[in-house]
């Protein structure tokens, strides 16, 4: 009699902890819906207290905690649900999640690594593997977790695109090529694979793709500038002006328009006769200057300055172009301008002469024979 009492009454207490315990993770349930983490934080914990197995208590401790932006308590409670139950790859893919957010992507890496080894059929986890080793600069590894996560779920084109990243960075373009039809086939206005159809036909040079693949991101509503001055230069390129020079223009438009794209849209400007407008944007461009194109930005503001026969900005551009960049062309265009259109022939004689001892071929016949004729006219002028 007095063993069935006892037996009674653990049943009671053990029923009783138990329904405590879920009344308590109801309550913390309903707290974290409407967004009341805090609440929702003292529930969990008391279900945990109430019954330490029952484990989601912890992971709905982590995310809260997380939620709230207390990431190393949300760490604590994570890493006391994969030590409990450390075969729930669930418990580590949290924790890498927690890691990536902290900017700690070798973790990140490694727990996703140790999720992916208890669970090799989730196409999620691979994906989150190989995202992670791409960002890290890791390609074989990634190629590896995305092919493997593609395998498994051949719809996915956030994988899709992210497995043609890798080879593009790897300059696998026809492997990349390949991808982007494959993902485009699924779904034609998906941006991240039409910005990597951009970047591929930019890469390949190939201006006919570069513009079908830019209208057709256009056409999307996306706008993004870097995609649009590669989609306007394109245009250029094929001659398209009345194409070309809108999207120039509005990306210069822009304050974060790129120094390139001013470039881009002088030389748009200058094809379709508007030296004094290509001008400007050629300025822009240099006073923005920030890439290793700056002297080249120089050089074809001089051969502006020249067809606008303002010769000493001319002179000028072309001397700021040869302090950045040493080109022996340009001091062959220096003493040209002199050349051409000054009456005192002695500075284009010494940048003539210059030119020649550097070695350069391209202007040196012409520029032998040039010499040759001024010195001649200058010994002629001599014996009147």
């Amino acid at each position: 009699m007095k063993a069935a009492f006892l037996f009674a009454c653990l049943f009671l207490s053990v029923t009783g902890t138990a329904q405590s315990s879920q009344v308590a993770y109801l309550r913390g349930l309903e707290a974290a819906d409407q967004y009341q983490f805090d609440q929702a934080i003292r529930a969990f914990y008391d279900c945990y207290q109430a019954d330490p197995t029952h484990l989601d208590c912890l992971a709905r401790l982590a995310q809260c905690h997380q939620q709230m932006g207390n990431l190393n308590d949300a760490r604590i409670y994570y890493q006391a649900w994969a030590r409990a139950d450390s075969l729930d790859a669930r418990a580590w893919m949290a924790l890498g999640d927690l890691s990536l957010s902290m900017g700690e992507p070798e973790d990140a890496k490694d727990l996703y690594q140790t999720a992916v080894s208890l669970d090799t059929t989730n196409a999620y986890f691979q994906k989150k593997l190989g995202s992670t080793c791409l960002d890290l600069g890791q390609f074989p590894a990634a190629i590896v977790a995305l092919s493997a996560s593609l395998d498994l779920n051949s719809r996915d084109l956030e994988t899709i695109s992210k497995l043609g990243e890798v080879y593009l960075q790897l300059d696998n373009l026809e492997r990349t090529g390949t991808l982007i039809n494959q993902g485009l086939a699924l779904n034609p206005t998906y941006r991240p694979l039409l910005r990597l159809g951009v970047r591929l036909a930019n890469r390949l040079e190939d201006r006919l793709l570069t513009t079908s693949y830019g209208q057709r991101l256009l056409a999307t509503g996306d706008s993004a500038l870097y995609f649009t001055t590669l989609t306007g230069y394109a245009w250029f390129q094929q001659d398209s002006l009345d194409q070309a020079i809108p999207l120039l223009e509005w990306v210069c438009l822009q304050d974060r328009a790129s120094e390139l794209a001013h470039f881009y849209y002088a030389m748009a400007l200058e094809a379709a006769g508007q030296t004094d407008s290509a001008l400007v944007q050629m300025n822009r461009a240099i006073d923005k200057g920030q890439s290793d194109y700056l002297h080249l930005f120089h050089e074809q503001s001089g051969r502006l300055y020249a067809r606008q026969k303002n010769y000493k900005d001319a002179v000028a551009a072309y001397e700021a172009a040869g302090r950045i960049e040493d080109e022996a062309e340009y001091t062959f265009q220096i003493g040209r301008v002199y050349d051409e259109w000054y009456r005192d022939k002695s500075p284009a004689i010494r940048y003539y002469q210059k030119y020649l001892r550097s070695g350069h071929q391209q202007y040196a016949e012409y520029t032998r024979q040039r010499l040759e004729t001024l010195n001649s006219e200058r010994h002629q002028k001599g014996n009147q």
